[in-house]
């Protein structure tokens, strides 16, 4: 497997049931609770409610986009993100985000398919650029035609910028669940085209 850890363009024709992103888990950080007021007495019960609403409606045929700040997990715990990996259903990929310290290449050893520090795929007629850090947004403000910016890092504050056609996938303002294609479209007033390009 490849463990990509640049901005990198990854065309995407390979037939998935369906695909969903999810952003700032922070799977493992008790203190998430009181910094986004969290309703969950604790990291153990927060952790197994978001991988039960994960794998409600992730069959082991989808794929997910982790954007950013999977585990609050450093080089030692590696063992705990893969007990993780093992409990959800789907193919998972992961853009890094600032809390996810684990060597990348140790990422997909516990699970994930390719690792990326941004990443830009083809979907349905769409555009998507991705990455942890809304800020980079700028990057790609000035593409013609604007791409659809999925990111974390900003938990509560925002959960979109219709008109940057900027959307957070955090799982705080997405009731803990991952965010379907059409959720996405919908909360940025976008047709479906139906087709991949």
């Amino acid at each position: 497997m490849d463990v990509l850890l640049t901005s990198d363009f990854l065309k995407t024709g390979v037939d998935m049931a369906k695909r969903y992103w999810t952003a700032d888990e922070h799977y493992g950080h008790d203190e998430i609770i009181t910094y986004c007021n969290r309703p969950y007495r604790n990291n153990q019960v927060m952790t197994r409610d978001i991988i039960k609403r994960h794998n409600e409606i992730v069959t082991e045929e989808d794929t997910v986009y982790h954007v950013g700040d999977y585990a609050f997990a450093g080089p030692d715990r590696a063992a705990y993100v893969e007990s993780l990996m093992r409990r959800m259903n789907g193919k998972h990929i992961l853009i890094l985000g600032n809390h996810d310290r684990i060597n990348p290449f140790k990422f997909v050893d516990v699970g994930f398919q390719s690792v990326h520090t941004s990443l830009m795929i083809e979907h349905e007629g769409y555009m998507f650029v991705m990455a942890h850090d809304p800020a980079i947004w700028n990057c790609v403000a000035n593409m013609n035609p604007l791409p659809i910016f999925i990111h974390g890092h900003v938990h509560n504050v925002y959960k979109s910028i219709v008109e940057k056609r900027m959307i957070n996938v955090g799982v705080d303002v997405w009731d803990f669940y991952p965010v379907s294609f059409e959720q996405i479209l919908e909360t940025l007033n976008l047709p479906n085209l139906g087709a991949d390009i």
